[in-house]
């Protein structure tokens, strides 16, 4: 390190060796990392080796996820081991060492919490309607709202009479089920827990 106040070079520290002045006002021994601001809130988790931005209080080290999450989800989020060493689904970037929050869908994946508004915004706009994670397509958002609206606008469009006896097989990629369900052009139910977001097998 050179500090900028006398020139002088020297190993990295929160104070410089020659002058005394302060290099930054958080200062990790162990990162060897240096920050000015006051309001990141850095602090250095042990167990993930490294620091991170946001205050200590709000956050708490999961050992299932292997990573630090928001306190907010300490008794419901689904742990998947090491998920967040992972790259976010939509923008590619490695998550465990992301400074941009981050958020675990009902799924347990994690994605960016910007990247989980461009999907709702994707999905409003498009005709498919409902958000899914990127990687097991699982609803991120409640889908029963969106059922009800499927419902009534089938309602409204019949099929021909040709297709009415026909049956096909589904998935549901939210329940997880197989199930026989009426023949549809575009939209199948799930029998087991009402949703719409199903794959033909």
């Amino acid at each position: 390190m050179k500090c900028g106040y006398c020139n002088l070079e020297q190993e990295i520290g929160q104070y410089c060796k020659g002058c005394g002045e302060c290099m930054g006002k958080y200062y990790c021994e162990i990162c060897k990392f240096l920050d000015n601001s006051t309001d990141k809130g850095i602090f250095h988790c042990s167990k993930c080796g490294l620091c991170r931005k946001g205050h200590q209080k709000n956050f708490y080290h999961c050992d299932g996820c292997s990573a630090c999450i928001s306190i907010h989800a300490k008794n419901n989020h689904v742990c998947i081991e090491n998920s967040l060493k992972s790259d976010c689904a939509v923008c590619m970037e490695h998550l465990f060492t992301s400074v941009e929050p981050v958020v675990i869908l009902k799924c347990g994946h994690p994605i960016h919490a910007e990247c989980v508004k461009d999907l709702l915004n994707f999905s409003n706009r498009s005709n498919d309607g409902l958000a899914k994670c990127p990687t097991c397509q699982h609803s991120i958002t409640e889908p029963h709202k969106f059922s009800r609206e499927m419902d009534q606008i089938l309602a409204l469009q019949p099929m021909p009479s040709e297709y009415r006896n026909k049956k096909s097989c589904v998935f549901c990629n939210d329940c997880h089920l197989r199930s026989q369900v009426p023949y549809h052009f575009v939209y199948h139910k799930c029998n087991s827990c009402g949703s719409y977001n199903t794959t033909v097998l």
